[in-house]
């Protein structure tokens, strides 16, 4: 792919993956056009059908998600609480996780079986290092799956009506701290269950 062409390409999938996030799976391929700075026809030649372009915002969104989670697992070692805060902190107010689930009950009855295996071993491999990693400093429970973390994280990252962000604008951070002295808690709670089981 030419460099021009690759940089056509990579600004329709960041101008979908913005525009899906403020006007849902609906927005037109002319709107997505437009906000990228490229013609329709070049955006209809990179994505030829709304499903070739929800699998390159799907790559997208994982792709960032996994620079979140690289940066910092080496650091976790060094300052496992506050490297842990500052990812899920990161991972929320990107917002990428609920950009996914704005589109996907569009697009999953489209994606074969094999399809949707792939993607769910792509997000157990997106999180898998952060949460081994968070479980030996006893910073979430030890039975902590994938599944239920990812679901904890697109609740957070989902937007709000504009109203309601700019009157609950102080209110997410409280949710995200609400969220991880949760799972620090449960951890704690798992580890003097297991204490006590041994004592007795």
């Amino acid at each position: 792919m030419r460099k021009d062409a690759a940089e056509n390409r990579k600004a329709l999938v960041e101008a979908a993956t913005s525009l899906i996030a403020q006007m849902g799976p609906e927005v037109s391929l002319r709107t997505i056009a437009k906000e990228a700075e490229v013609g329709v026809a070049t955006a209809s030649r990179h994505f030829p059908t709304k499903d070739d372009l929800y699998r390159a915002v799907l790559e997208n969104i994982i792709d960032k998600m996994r620079a979140i989670v690289d940066k910092h697992v080496p650091r976790l070692p060094g300052a496992p609480e506050a490297t842990w805060r500052c990812a899920i902190t990161e991972m929320v107010d990107n917002g990428f996780p609920a950009v996914g689930q704005e589109f996907l009950p569009v697009f999953a009855p489209h994606m074969g079986q094999e399809e949707r295996n792939i993607l769910i071993e792509k997000v157990k491999a997106l999180y898998g290092p952060l949460l081994t990693e968070a479980k030996k400093y006893g910073l979430c429970p030890g039975d902590l799956d994938v599944p239920d973390f990812h679901f904890g994280i697109i609740t957070l990252s989902r937007p709000l009506p504009t109203i309601a962000e700019e009157v609950f604008a102080r209110s997410r951070g409280w949710l995200v701290d609400v969220f991880i002295d949760g799972l620090r808690a449960q951890a704690e709670g798992s580890q003097s269950n297991h204490s006590q089981s041994t004592i007795v």
